[in-house]
This record gives structure tokens, C-alpha cells and sequence, in this order.
């Protein structure tokens, strides 16, 4: 089993044929911060866990309002690979190979995206998101999306041992392998319980939970689908 950031260099090259497994899903996620950006307040952009930068191309394409960009990103070669998708933009963009934990603050920003469960594969899912909320504005907003260890359509009987597993140890951060292109990973898998506890513990004042079906892109309940945060 490797770190994130390896597994992230060894599958950067076919990251963008992993993504469209999951397309209705991350348009869907894509749209939430469209509509977000639409109301015209949203000037700087931190996004975290990049990956190879093109929902970044399609979520610009679709609103005018920002004009700078942060993009962290462990993983060398998905760092590259972003930059030479992004190579043509007439935005302002900071390029940053490291994780949220080592981000060099040196300004707040309005908007802050962690996408595609990127606070799964942190050491610490409380650090993570105490330094998301160090790099925000009393107007920022943190859009991010993780897996739902509840989620009973992804994780089937696996979900309902979660369940039982969270009412004896609810404090226990979960995990599982994530495995592409023959590479594997650990990653943390939180529940919404958890969730609501480490966004409190981060210094979030307020935040809205919403639920979407991995595979339909559809709103669903708080049992069947990813979760999916607006925290401020």
C-alpha cells in the first residue's frame, strides 16, 4: 500500500478516464459551485487536491466572476499534468505541489474546494479542515465532498457494519482501499456524524449537508448517497 500523493503519480496519466466513471456525479458537484460563483462575490479561488485541473477549465467556462487561482496538489505529476491543461488561462494561477497542511498562507480566499473526497486521503481529517477554515474570510465558503460510510447503494452490507460500528465507536475514523489501474491506496471514509463534529471542532460557526447518489448525480437521502458540504 502506498502514500496518496504516489498512488496520485502513478495514475496521472489516466486520471481523466477515471473521472468519466463518475461524471454525473462530479457535474453535479460542478453545478453547486457554479451557482455559487453566479452570485457574482467569488474573486479568489483556493482549490485543493486539484487533480489534472480540468473541472477547473469547465467550471470557469461557465462563470466570469473569479480571476485568481490557488491550486494545491501533492502529487507531482498531477500537478504537471494540470499545468499544461491550464497553460492557456488568462487567469492569475499559483501552482503549490503540497498538501492544504503545508500551504504557505499568505491570503484568505473567497471560495475553497476540496473535490472528489480529497479530505479522505489526509493524515488527519481535523488538521485538514482546520486549515481550510486558517485560509477563509468571514465571507469565504468551503465546498467539499467525501465518501459516505452510510452510503448503503456504494458500500452495501459493508454500510450497515458502519452503522452498527459508529453507534459502539463513534470516534473511529474508517478507512478502505481504494484501488485504479492496478494501484491501491488507503483512504478515510467519514460519516455524517462525524462530519458535523470535526466542522465544529475546525472553528466552522455553520455549515449544510447534502447527499448525492454516486452514480445518478441525483440528491438522495443521507443513506444512499456522497456527501456533500457548504461550510462557512
Amino acid at each position: 500500500m502506498m502514500f496518496s500523493d504516489q498512488f496520485y503519480n502513478l495514475i496521472s496519466a489516466k486520471y481523466q478516464k477515471i473521472a468519466k466513471e463518475r461524471s454525473a456525479y462530479i457535474s453535479t458537484v460542478n453545478q453547486v459551485i457554479i451557482d455559487h460563483c453566479s452570485q457574482g462575490n467569488v474573486a479568489s479561488w483556493l482549490d485543493v487536491g486539484t487533480g489534472d485541473g480540468l473541472r477547473i477549465l469547465s467550471i470557469l467556462s461557465r462563470t466570469n466572476s473569479i480571476s485568481r487561482i490557488s491550486v494545491v496538489e501533492p502529487s507531482l505529476k498531477m500537478l504537471n499534468v494540470c499545468k499544461e491543461h491550464l497553460r492557456h488561462l488568462s487567469h492569475h494561477v499559483d501552482y503549490f505541489n503540497c498538501s492544504i497542511e503545508a500551504f504557505p498562507a499568505t491570503e484568505e480566499h473567497d471560495l475553497i474546494t476540496c473535490l472528489w473526497n480529497v479530505i479522505g486521503h489526509s493524515s488527519d481529517p481535523f488538521i485538514f479542515l482546520k486549515s481550510i477554515r486558517e485560509n477563509m474570510t468571514i465571507n469565504s465558503l468551503a465546498i467539499f465532498d467525501c465518501n459516505n460510510s452510510f452510503n448503503i447503494r456504494q458500500y452495501k452490507l459493508d454500510a450497515i457494519r458502519n452503522m452498527l460500528k459508529a453507534l459502539l465507536r463513534p470516534k473511529e475514523l474508517l478507512s478502505f482501499k481504494l484501488s485504479k489501474c492496478g494501484y491501491s491506496t488507503n483512504v478515510r471514509i467519514l460519516n455524517p456524524f462525524q462530519i458535523t463534529s470535526l466542522l465544529k471542532r475546525a472553528g466552522f460557526s455553520e455549515w449544510k449537508l447534502f447527499y448525492i447518489d454516486y452514480t445518478t448525480g441525483r440528491p438522495t437521502s443521507s443513506c444512499c448517497g456522497q456527501m456533500l458540504v457548504l461550510a462557512w
